[in-house]
């Protein structure tokens, strides 16, 4: 039954306004990337572009791909809707031939492709590559140890100013990576007197020495913070006191503390002196002395450390472009400056590319904006990009304002919508797509019923505005979609608790709905259920695994998304510390971490036995003789992996060394069978991959090792886990909010409900694009801890802007969690914490869960893994053994196209023979492929005549010769040179059922070109056909043969074939089939 959608019109209008430019502003499980596939399928099919005019840009790789694919077939799918011989039929195949030249990809890489075009109009080297995410950090890192050395040779003063204030140049690298993102705007910043920092240092030092005085003596507890600063701050005054400026910030900074700092019951007897302090002494003296001298004195350094850091990150591009590397942010700004500067080349760039499709376009970049309005501007004349105005029909944008969550990732909701005005002002217009396909009614209902007073709550300037889903799925019973988990009151509101009884409550349901269990009949997922019907979304990584740990005692497959853990991996410290011991077998300390770690597991008795002995701590060296034998027996196995190791690494790829290092530890079915195995075991692999891949760009053990240790010691080098189960597409997925854009599945659960650690973090930049030029704000941290920072330097008006920035921040946060609401297709869990309705990242959803239903908590038992038997390891080895005899037979039959028709197409001793014989057919058929390939040498006869004479069949090479000049004289090798798609000699296999068993028929194709209306298909034939009687003896042996080809190709190609048939070489023939 058709069904009459709400914004049906707007969608009319997606495939029919070809010559306005539009912006779609497409809801959750709208079909956007389909609506926008379905325009550029029209566009192709009404003859307004051809596809090497347009250009597709995606967010991922992996978006691109899959638009790709879906262009193809949409192609396809015009195709067979389109009249017989109709332009609209011609114009489709025409795309269809030429899909390859339609740019379907990321932005950064159509900026790479745009300036490997033009590298000298900037200035680039013409082989310049582009830095990974990785490499760009490493390159950071370089570039700015070299700054700094650089400016150590040069006795720069400023090095001596920075250390009289105490700052360590190293601490300013996060502000030089962070200020490396936004290159193409000027910092700002307004001079400000410099600040004197002794007197207020002096008032806090009296301050500090009369309030020490109330700290109990003994402390009974672990001291406070205030009482941590006062300990620390006395025993600097006593021993060092205020001599320099550097002691003054340093002073000041210990007491920039905030009033829940004081403990009243760690001050005990002097509770009331505590509560003075923390109700009006610590304010008094931190809002009046201590935060406005920090505040203007760092105001007052910034200038200096903008221009010095400015400095290092020019340094870093001339450093970058020199060495041909580009980061990603380059391939922008380089895109965006040489189509400012060069109006030919834009104008050039701007015929060729005339039709521009973007998706996603709410994450958009601000230089990606650029970039598109300059291609698509009507006057290639204008230089700045935001007076473009784009030309009618050039450019087709979707995206959603309420799922833009990506500005820490330069994404700018501002430059969504001012372009959003320049399609406005020219003449195109901004549709509405709400239909959500993906969820059921009753979820579509919840979001609107939540979410629109959620977004209604923000200034506009800051959130989208809401529109409502339009639900298109009506449930088939009486299931909830929507409902809640409910955790209550833990002791201390610790959250390690809170998210274990979640998770565990999660995965005791994942089981019973997999099994089909009766006891949650009344909230299970309808039909079959599988692992990946379910997605597990937390606000933040830090419990990821604790949902793992979850499901894994429950023996459900999982995998794990956005958690960059790899690094954490006790396996990968495991394999670095072994490797360290090859690469420097006379230091002691690896190899001791070594024998002592988890693939040796010698105590320190046994270290201390092997030394008394005389033992060596070099595993090249003899053991000692007095050693016990069972001790000895340890070591000797402990050294001979590293023997073994050793000559792997020295001697084989470092791939293969990898390999057989795991193989002699036995390391991977051990993790295996470890708690959390699937990870253990499937980080293995991942590292096994990743080495692969280091292995082919030419790094030896030792780089590859360096870099093993770097990933291991840098908490910014970020990979991902793998499990057994990653890929496979049959398990349940788990990851945090930002990783399920553009995701769904049948049930998806809101986890970790008290999760806070996301509102630690404070903003660290801000940009404004209010005003007629861009600004970018940008203050200095310095890590304090693991977790925390210290605002170093700051510009003038910092503090207005971090709260501008906040408000943005805030706003998105409210639109991260839309988004992960909106990827459940049947039934939403909302997981609620009770002890605390206030905080968490679903706390503004607790109300609308009012009068939904708990989700089941059924009696599912933890496997039991206990093994009370050693297992039978010749039955065991048997049973592989069984296995693998069976595995070698096969499960399918076989059949050539030559016998599909039962027919023996070989020639019998009744036949008549009507050729020079099979050897001389397959010497003509080599011949016939290099020739169609262009590799047959310039003077062919003498090809043909050693070649014919290495097979002893010099007497036919001049019939053979005749034979290659006659088709080259022919229509046919006429067409072929017209044809973009020629293929020879394909091999192809076909799966069928046949009586109830797969049946594989394989077959080969001479000859099949592209023609006008579909393929063309030639079978060559060296049986002499001079007479009539001859050529139907050749169509009647031949023709179910070529006619079972046509049936082949046409269902594997999904297009037809519009003539098949036979050469005839000899006397230079087509015989049509």
């Amino acid at each position: 039954m058709a069904v009459d959608l709400k914004d049906a019109t707007a969608r009319d209008r997606i495939v029919a306004d070809l010559d306005r430019n539009l912006l779609v502003q497409a809801g959750a499980g709208a079909g956007k990337t389909h609506a926008l596939i379905g325009r550029m399928v029209e566009v192709v099919g009404t003859g307004r572009e051809q596809v090497q005019h347009m250009a597709a840009i995606t967010f991922t790789k992996k978006a691109a791909g899959e638009m790709r694919a879906r262009f193809h077939a949409g192609l396809r799918s015009a195709l067979s809707r389109a009249p017989e011989s109709s332009p609209e039929q011609s114009r489709l195949l025409y795309a269809i031939d030429h899909v390859d030249q339609c740019y379907i990809g990321t932005i950064h890489a159509f900026c790479a492709k745009l300036l490997r075009e033009r590298p000298l109009e900037l200035g680039l080297p013409p082989g310049f590559s582009e830095l990974e995410v990785r490499e760009e950090w490493v390159s950071l890192r370089e570039a700015w140890d070299a700054f700094v050395l650089d400016r150590y040779g040069a006795q720069d003063p400023r090095l001596d100013l920075f250390d009289s204030w105490g700052i360590r140049t190293d601490e300013f690298f996060d502000f030089f990576r962070r200020r490396s993102q936004f290159t193409e705007l000027d910092l700002h910043w307004t001079e400000v007197p410099p600040a004197d920092l002794m007197e207020p240092a002096r008032i806090a030092a009296d301050w500090v020495e009369s309030v020490s005085a109330w700290i109990p003596d003994p402390l009974e507890e672990r001291p406070d913070r205030l009482q941590e600063a006062l300990l620390r701050t006395s025993h600097f005054l006593r021993n060092r006191g205020l001599q320099e400026e550097r002691d003054a910030r340093y002073l000041l900074s210990q007491l920039d503390l905030h009033s829940g700092s004081v403990v009243l019951k760690r001050w005990s007897p002097h509770q009331d002196k505590a509560r003075e302090l923390r109700d009006t002494g610590l304010p008094e003296l931190v809002e009046t002395t201590v935060r406005p001298a920090l505040t203007r004195w760092r105001q007052a350094i910034y200038p200096e450390v903008a221009a010095f850091i400015d400095e290092a990150v020019e340094s870093h591009r001339v450093r970058r472009f020199r060495a041909g590397t580009l980061t990603f942010q380059d391939l922008l700004e380089q895109a965006a400056q040489l189509l400012a500067e060069n109006s030919r080349v834009r104008a050039d760039l701007q015929n060729r590319y005339r039709s521009l499709f973007v998706d996603e376009f709410q994450d958009t970049d601000p230089l990606q904006a650029e970039i598109l309005l300059y291609l698509t501007s009507e006057d290639p004349g204008v230089s700045d990009w935001r007076d473009c105005r784009p030309k009618p029909g050039s450019l087709f944008l979707v995206g959603d304002e309420k799922q833009a969550i990506y500005r820490f990732r330069r994404a700018d909701l501002d430059v969504f919508r001012y372009v959003r005005d320049r399609v406005r002002s020219s003449g195109g217009d901004v549709l509405q797509l709400n239909t959500n396909f993906r969820s059921l009614t009753g979820i579509c209902d919840w979001v609107n019923a939540g979410f629109e007073p959620i977004f209604g709550g923000f200034d506009p300037r800051y959130q989208a505005t809401f529109a409502p889903l339009e639900p298109y799925r009506e449930p088939q019973d009486e299931t909830p979609s929507i409902m809640q988990i409910t955790i209550d009151k833990v002791g201390g509101n610790d959250r390690t608790t809170i998210a274990r009884q979640d998770a565990n409550r999660i995965a005791r349901y994942i089981a019973a709905s997999i099994a089909g269990d009766d006891t949650i009949s009344g909230a299970a997922l309808s039909g079959p259920v599988s692992p990946a019907d379910f997605m597990i979304l937390t606000r933040t990584t830090g419990h990821l695994d604790t949902y793992a740990h979850a499901l894994e005692a429950l023996d459900i497959p999982f995998s794990i998304e956005g958690s960059g853990k790899l690094r954490e991996s006790e396996e990968l410290h495991d394999l670095i510390r072994l490797m360290e011991c090859v690469l420097s077998p006379t230091n002691p300390i690896p190899l001791i971490a070594y024998l002592r770690g988890r693939f040796v597991g010698l105590g320190d008795d046994e270290l201390a036995a092997f030394r008394s002995a005389g033992g060596q701590f070099d595993f090249r060296s003899d053991l000692p003789e007095d050693l016990q034998e069972q001790t000895a027996t340890r070591f000797w196995h402990a050294f001979d992996i590293l023997l073994a190791a050793d000559r792997a690494l020295q001697t084989e790829p470092v791939s293969v060394a990898f390999d057989r290092i795991l193989e002699k530890l036995g390391t991977l079915p051990y993790a295996t069978l470890r708690p959390m195995g699937s990870s253990r075991a499937g980080n293995l692999i991942r590292l096994g991959a990743i080495i692969r891949r280091w292995e082919r760009a030419g790094w030896n053990w030792t780089e590859s090792l360096q870099e093993l240790q770097d990933l291991r010691d840098d908490p910014e080098y970020k990979l991902e886990e793998m499990t057994l189960d990653s890929g496979g597409g049959t398990s349940v997925r788990l990851m945090n909010l930002h990783q399920a854009k553009g995701l769904q599945a049948r049930c998806v659960f809101l986890a970790d409900p008290y999760d806070t650690s996301y509102e630690r973090h404070d903003p660290d930049f801000h940009v404004s694009r209010s005003g007629s030029e861009p600004r970018l704000t940008l203050p200095v941290y310095r890590a304090t801890g693991a977790h925390g920072k210290e605002l170093i330097s700051e510009p003038h008006g910092w503090d207005q802007d971090e709260e501008e920035e906040a408000r943005f921040l805030d706003a998105e946060e409210r639109r991260l969690v839309y988004v992960a609401a909106t990827r459940a297709e049947d039934l939403l869990v909302v997981s609620k914490y009770a002890g605390n309705t206030e905080k968490g990242p679903w706390s503004e959803l607790y109300p609308f869960l009012e009068g939904h239903a708990e989700l089941p908590d059924p009696d599912i038992q933890v496997p039991s893994r206990a093994s009370t038997e050693m297992p039978d390891f010749g039955a065991v080895e048997q049973d592989l053994k069984d296995r693998w005899t069976r595995a070698r037979l096969r499960s399918y039959g076989t059949a050539t196209i030559t016998g599909e028709d039962e027919r023996d197409v070989r020639r019998s001793d009744e036949e008549p023979v009507l050729g020079l014989g099979i050897e001389y057919g397959q010497l003509v058929h080599d011949v016939f492929e290099r020739a169609i390939g262009g590799v047959l040498p310039d003077d062919a006869s003498t090809y043909i005549e050693t070649l014919f004479a290495r097979e002893d069949q010099s007497e036919n090479a001049p019939y053979a010769l005749e034979s290659l000049e006659r088709f080259r004289s022919s229509e046919l090798w006429s067409e072929l040179q017209e044809s973009r798609y020629v293929h020879t000699e394909v091999d192809f296999a076909r799966a069928e059922d046949f009586m109830g068993q797969t049946q594989v028929t394989r077959g080969r194709v001479d000859l099949v070109y592209r023609v006008v209306g579909g393929w063309r298909i030639v079978d060559f034939k060296t049986d002499r056909t001079h007479s009539e009687a001859e050529t139907q003896h050749l169509r009647s042996r031949y023709g179910d043969q070529v006619r079972a080809y046509a049936k082949h190709w046409t269902e594997l190609s999904g297009e037809r074939v519009r003539s098949a048939g036979l050469w005839a070489t000899d006397p230079g023939v087509w015989i049509e089939i």
